[in-house]
């Protein structure tokens, strides 16, 4: 089991319900995402949403995805450990003007991963501007 005492974590976003971390372990500089509940005591669908999460482990594309590694606990509670595929959420780029070319990329690889290679059960329960990441990788059609 992943240790996660021996990362430095970097909140990137938060719902009220779950806090999205980036993680870096201070050993090798390692980095990973880390999902955990906001709330000390998470409802029970806080839970449950992070197991259904880790049950797509080896079912995503990574192109798209990033990728749940393991379940750990973290200061008493469940966490979802995720590769880092890097970027940034993209709740953190909206409110603010955008250059056509970037919009138009984000929009593209958003449109991608909705669109056959995603599994139905993620696209209705996950899909959201914080739950999507922008990076600088071009879109691929697919």
């Amino acid at each position: 089991m992943t240790e996660l005492a021996n990362f430095t974590l970097q909140r990137l976003w938060e719902d009220g319900e779950l806090v999205l971390f980036r993680g870096k372990r201070d050993a090798d500089l390692a980095r990973a995402l880390v999902l955990t509940p906001a709330l000390e005591q998470p409802a029970p669908e806080t839970i449950a949403r992070l197991q259904h999460a880790y049950s797509f482990a080896g079912k995503l594309d990574p192109s798209w995805a990033a990728q749940p590694l393991e379940l750990v606990h973290h200061e008493g509670q469940l966490a979802l450990l995720m590769e880092d595929p890097g970027g940034e959420p993209l709740e953190r780029l909206l409110g603010r003007p955008m250059e056509s070319s970037r919009f138009l990329r984000i929009a593209i690889g958003i449109a991608v991963a909705l669109g056959s290679r995603m599994p139905a059960a993620l696209t209705t329960e996950t899909s959201s501007p914080a739950t999507s990441s922008s990076t600088q990788r071009p879109a691929t059609p697919g």
